[in-house]
C-alpha cells in the first residue's frame, strides 16, 4: 500500500527490523521486515508454519509403510500454496501476479527473464 510505514508517535529510523509472529492453526507464522529509506519496506521475509513442518516427515515416515505415508504427510495439515508460490504486487500498476516456484527457481538459476517484471 502507499504511504508511509509508521502511524503517529514513532519515531522513524531506518535500516531497523521488527520480528512478528502468531501461533496459527498449523504453528509458528513468522513475518521479520526491516525499514529503508524514506519510510519505504526495503526488506520483508515470511516464513509460514508448513515450510517448518516438513523436515519433521523424515523422522514421522521412519517405519513405516508407503500407504501410510499420505495420513502421515495429512497429519501435519499441509498448507502447499505457503510453500509452492508467492504473490507479487505491483503497487504502482496496482497489479499482482503469482509466481510458482519452479519460475522462481529457474530465475534465481539463470537471472534473466525475470518473473517478478
Amino acid at each position: 500500500p502507499g504511504g508511509p510505514l509508521m502511524v503517529e508517535g514513532f519515531t522513524y529510523i531506518p535500516h531497523r527490523f521488527a520480528l512478528g509472529f502468531a501461533e496459527a492453526p498449523r504453528g509458528d507464522d513468522i513475518h521479520w521486515s526491516m525499514t529503508g529509506d524514506n519510510q519505504k519496506l526495503y526488506r520483508w521475509r515470511c516464513r509460514a508454519a508448513t515450510y517448518a513442518n516438513w523436515p519433521t516427515l523424515r523422522y514421522m515416515l521412519r517405519g513405516n509403510t508407503v500407504s501410510d505415508a499420505p495420513l502421515i504427510i495429512g497429519s501435519l495439515d499441509p498448507c502447499y500454496s505457503c510453500t509452492d508460490r508467492m504473490t507479487v504486487v505491483d503497487v504502482r500498476k496496482k497489479k499482482s501476479k503469482v509466481v510458482p516456484y519452479k519460475e522462481l527457481e529457474r530465475y534465481s538459476i539463470e537471472r534473466k527473464n525475470s518473473p517478478l517484471k
